[in-house]
């Protein structure tokens, strides 16, 4: 499944998880504490789909001005606080936001593939 996943930022609110980020097969990095998410992922064309993993509901609606039409924001981190988020940033542009406690089959199989073709391991 070659370039099913484009590109693949890391995102993170320290600038210490960089090192990490590379070693992992990231093609670039974010530091969200020091640059706007949004903009940075708009200046890349936008993400076809973004795995929240943060237990912030802010930081993760700051996620949803970053996706490319019909994009996706997958939530998987639980925040204590609520997600708030535009109506017409979702219905201009077709955006969606989901949630997944563990994921579906398909998901873990695309993200099997995406392993392969980063090269990452165990």
């Amino acid at each position: 499944m070659p370039g099913a996943w484009g590109s693949a930022p890391w995102l993170s609110i320290t600038d210490r998880k960089k090192r990490l980020a590379k070693e992992l097969g990231a093609h670039s990095y974010v530091d969200t504490a020091a640059e706007d998410v949004a903009a940075a992922l708009q200046r890349m064309g936008g993400a076809r789909a973004i795995l929240a993993t943060a237990p912030s509901g802010k930081a993760i609606a700051a996620l949803v001005h970053g996706l490319a039409i019909r994009g996706k924001l997958i939530v998987v981190g639980v925040a204590p606080d609520g997600i708030e988020v535009s109506s017409s940033s979702l219905v201009f542009g077709g955006r969606s936001i989901y949630g997944s406690l563990t994921g579906s089959a398909i998901d873990t199989q695309d993200t099997l593939a995406f392993s392969v073709l980063q090269d990452v391991l165990p």
